[in-house]
């Protein structure tokens, strides 16, 4: 069984404020957490770490995809609140059990805020009311930008969500942070439908815990062509440099209630 454990730590980092109300950024305090875990024995792709609040059950669809570290640090904890994680190793056809449960509190005192957040990034490609797009596009973003010259790009947030038809509402499809697609990503295949209206936003995130205002949502149409894969995006990964090996982690979906979609 894989094990691990959690290693506490203090870090800036910026909430965001309503952008579509004109509200400031504010300086929220929030806390990190390093947590480890010991390798299963196997020879698996990579793990997958799944976080929930005491009140909530894991969400299989939002997850940190750490890739083959075993290790990965969780930004963006709220002051005074309960975390419980599980770890899962997983290989191209399966996926191991939970690992042990660990639990993390975010006390009052360790944590601190940004001042100085990034920019808010462009959303290059796919851009907005692009139709015929492929089901496994690359999302690309501007470069980094961040008042501080020190600071560096760490993590970038991608969303995307699937505009409802008929009576149902719009839908969070796809909710990921990564360490190292920082400036594009490739959408993983079985997210995307043919012949479907959807949008996608992404943030910057710096090194310093910083995070951007989401980028304004841009919309586009898929294809009609189910064995279609890239178009509408580029085939290379640009990645934008930085980051580490953690790897892609998800994190609830909220920034379409923030945008008012």
């Amino acid at each position: 069984m894989i094990r691990f454990y959690v290693e506490a730590q203090k870090c800036l980092y910026g909430f965001l404020g309503l952008i579509l109300l004109n509200l400031p950024l504010l300086a929220h305090a929030e806390c990190k957490v390093t947590l480890k875990w010991t390798d299963n024995g196997g020879q698996p792709i990579g793990y997958r770490l799944f976080e929930r609040e005491t009140s909530e059950g894991y969400n299989e669809n939002h997850y940190y995809d750490v890739g083959a570290e075993n290790a990965c640090t969780v930004y963006g904890l709220e002051e005074n609140a309960t975390y419980h994680f599980v770890v899962r190793a997983y290989t191209s056809d399966s996926e191991s059990e939970n690992s042990n449960e660990a639990t993390y509190i975010c006390t009052k005192g360790s944590a601190s805020s940004d001042e100085y957040p990034p920019a808010t990034p462009a959303l290059v490609s796919p851009a907005d009311t692009t139709q015929s797009v492929g089901l496994e596009p690359v999302l690309t973003t501007s470069d980094f930008d961040d008042p501080e010259p020190d600071d560096n790009h760490a993590q970038t947030r991608w969303q995307i969500f699937r505009v409802g038809t008929g009576d149902a509402e719009d839908e969070c499809i796809y909710d990921v942070v990564s360490n190292s697609d920082l400036t594009s990503l490739k959408v993983p295949e079985a997210i995307l439908e043919p012949d479907n209206a959807y949008y996608w936003t992404a943030s910057h995130y710096s090194e310093n815990g910083g995070v951007s205002e989401p980028a304004p949502m841009s919309d586009f149409t898929t294809t009609t062509d189910s064995t279609s894969a890239s178009l509408g995006g580029s085939d290379s990964l640009g990645g934008g440099g930085g980051g580490s090996s953690d790897g892609f982690f998800g994190v609830g979906c909220f920034i379409q209630a923030l945008l008012g979609r």
